[in-house]
């Protein structure tokens, strides 16, 4: 939680702002699911629970459309 910590400082909302928002369940609970995942930036793409790590829209298109034609 490291990473919200530091976005939520750099944004200017100061480290008691931060420290405070991330107690509340529904923001502790969203935070562990991003550490969980590995979400380092946005936007994060995932695709039948992988995620893609190079991609383009063509690329992307192109994976989205072989797994819904292959579901």
């Amino acid at each position: 939680m490291d990473v919200a910590r530091e976005i939520t400082v750099a944004a200017g909302q100061g480290i008691e702002k931060a420290e405070s928002d991330r107690l509340f369940p529904g923001i502790a609970g969203i935070l562990a699911d991003v550490e969980a995942v590995g979400i380092r930036q946005t936007p994060t793409f995932f695709l039948n629970g992988k995620r893609l790590e190079n991609f383009s829209a063509e690329s992307l298109i192109a994976d989205v459309r072989f797994a819904v034609e292959n579901a």
